[in-house]
Formats: C-alpha cells, structure tokens, sequence
C-alpha cells in the first residue's frame, strides 16, 4: 500500500472519529440558535467540505511523507477548531 494512500486512510479515520465526538458534544450541549445566521452556516459547510477533501489531494499530487502528513494534519487541526467555534458559548 503506498504512503499516500495510508495518510489519508489515517487523516479520514481522524475525521470520522472527530465528527463523531462532535455530535455527542454538540447533541449534549445544544448551543444557542442566534449564533447560526445563513452565512455562519455557509461558512462552515464549506469548511467541512474542504476538510473531508484536502486529504484526498494526497493521492493526486505527492508531496513525500512530510507533505503528506502536514496536508492531512491541516486538514484534522481545521476540523478541530471549526469544532470548538461552533461549541464556544456566545459572548
């Protein structure tokens, strides 16, 4: 199996369980509703589309083991903050 292909199974699986973590967060807490106006929301489907995707660059253009890690971690840290913005009571 090459190297890119073992990034982005490692990176998706970081994902997966990220996003799992943050539905038992957010389903627990329930933030309010006033901090999701549409373009807050737009913002985020975005960044949680560029973040399911960005691994996947791994395979299309190979960057070594160090770009390929970077590219992937990036990707996991991205999903991580988006997280704890959304969890973030409003101020």
């Amino acid at each position: 199996m090459k190297i890119n292909y073992i990034c982005l199974l490692i990176a998706e699986i970081l994902i997966l369980l990220d996003i799992i973590w943050f539905l038992i967060r957010f389903f627990k807490n329930r933030p309010s509703r006033e901090k999701f106006t549409r373009l807050y929301i737009i913002r985020l489907a975005a960044i949680y589309l560029c973040v399911i995707c960005l691994p996947f660059l791994t395979i299309l253009v190979d960057t070594g083991l160090t770009g390929n890690i970077i590219i992937s971690l990036c990707a996991v840290i991205a999903l991580e903050i988006t997280n704890k913005d959304i969890l973030q009571p409003l101020d």
